[in-house]
């Protein structure tokens, strides 16, 4: 039943845009404070860095066949009632890592947070869709995208002075209080669409319904499988995700171990790639909107090469130049949620509006399948092993091979 308009549509655009901003900014709050602690955790309770290994792939499988499964699940139900439940979940499971210090504690608790947090996404993916046209979706995504820099800021920023004031336990207790408060918040502030506050649907080329009357498999078999961008799609994100995942859960060791710099300097260095994260995210979608909409593939081959540039250069960088270490961090960070921002639009853009959560949902699968294998298990047995050279080499590869299947998207109109 649609209710009588209390506020303007431009209102409830905004009042979405906002809440998935901050909402999805609470999720990772209860995320990277999980890797943000592995240091002091190696440290007073005896992980190894093979351990930690095993914690973070645990956390990407899950959250890859999360990812998956919630995208059609969301797409056949309420987005705001599943992003609210992987909130409060993701708080709870926070809470409980505190309890449970001990390495198969971790392995589980990471698989079921995982869950939760996969809840996140897909549902951001549906409203954006449905709250925004075709021609605005770029810049919009770019924006949106701006909450895991949101999040991660305050957690790597201020997660480290948590925890030399209060102990490992406050990284996980208190950011889980703030996010189990902040799902109930979320939950009242989001509207599924605009019909249900008496808005027409959002009128485009793109719109062609709801999957409500559609089962799991046939928005598999019509929309995504025969598809062949979105595989491109889905193979470009694998191979990003290698160095975003990597570079995300490994920095502040890496940082510590080779530069020799200190947990607090680490936290601040890293804090910033997400903000430029930010930054490069707003940037490729408003650049993709206006002179790329029809080409987006083009631009996430851009990002790529150059990503490929920094990463050499942050590689190479010797630990006394904290600067050069700064800036080279921040255009990894750019160019790397640059590219995340254009894996998502290009998602959306290939596939009918039914199938949008599906897309993503799927393409977010691939993207943690490839750090649940290599950014977790292998890069911690590559370093324990052969170092970090071998593994940053690794990371330049994959970004090369991601620009590829980027750059078989272009001729998707």
């Amino acid at each position: 039943m649609k209710r009588k308009k209390q506020h303007s549509l431009k209102y409830w655009q905004w009042r979405i845009l906002i809440t998935m901003i901050l909402g999805y900014a609470l999720f990772y709050l209860t995320r990277q404070n999980l890797s943000i602690a592995m240091p002091m955790l190696e440290s007073s309770e005896g992980f190894t860095k093979q351990h930690i290994g095993w914690i973070f792939t645990s956390f990407s499988v899950v959250y890859g066949v999360g990812k998956f499964v919630n995208g059609f699940v969301t797409d056949r139900g309420s987005a705001k009632l599943i992003f609210a439940i992987g909130l409060i979940g993701s708080a709870v499971v926070s809470i409980m890592f505190a309890a449970w210090p001990v390495v198969f504690g971790f392995v589980v608790l990471a698989a079921i947070s995982a869950w939760f947090q996969s809840m996140g996404w897909p549902p951001v993916a549906k409203l954006i869709t449905r709250w925004y046209p075709s021609s605005e979706l770029g810049s919009k995504w770019g924006i949106t995208n701006v909450s895991h820099q949101v999040g991660s800021v305050i957690i790597l920023a201020g997660g480290p002075y948590l925890m030399t004031s209060y102990g490992w336990r406050s990284i996980f207790i208190i950011p889980g209080i703030i996010v189990l408060l902040g799902g109930v918040l979320v939950f009242k502030a989001i509207s599924n669409r605009p019909e249900d506050e008496g808005f027409p649907a959002i009128i485009d080329e793109k719109n062609d319904g709801d999957a409500s009357a559609l089962s799991p498999k046939e928005i598999f078999m019509t929309h995504i499988l025969p598809n062949k961008y979105v595989w491109y799609v889905c193979l470009s994100t694998f191979f990003l995700y290698i160095v975003r995942m990597g570079f995300f859960f490994w920095a502040p060791m890496f940082l510590k171990e080779v530069k020799g710099v200190t947990l607090i300097q680490a936290g601040w260095v890293t804090a910033g790639f997400e903000i430029a994260g930010a930054i490069g995210g707003i940037a490729a979608g408003y650049i993709s909107d206006r002179w790329f909409a029809h080409r987006r593939g083009l631009i996430g081959t851009l990002y790529m090469v150059a990503l490929i540039l920094f990463l050499i250069y942050f590689w190479t960088t010797s630990g006394q130049h904290l600067y050069a270490l700064t800036t080279s961090t921040f255009f990894v960070g750019f160019f790397v949620y640059g590219s995340q921002v254009i894996t998502g639009v290009l998602a959306a853009d290939v596939v009918s509006k039914k199938a949008v959560s599906s897309a993503v949902g799927l393409t977010g699968t691939f993207g943690y399948l490839a750090s649940s294998i290599f950014s977790g298990v292998v890069i911690g047995h590559i370093s324990h092993h052969y170092g970090w050279d071998v593994c940053f080499l690794f990371f330049v590869i994959s970004a090369f091979l991601g620009a590829i299947f980027f750059f078989l998207t272009y001729s998707h109109k």
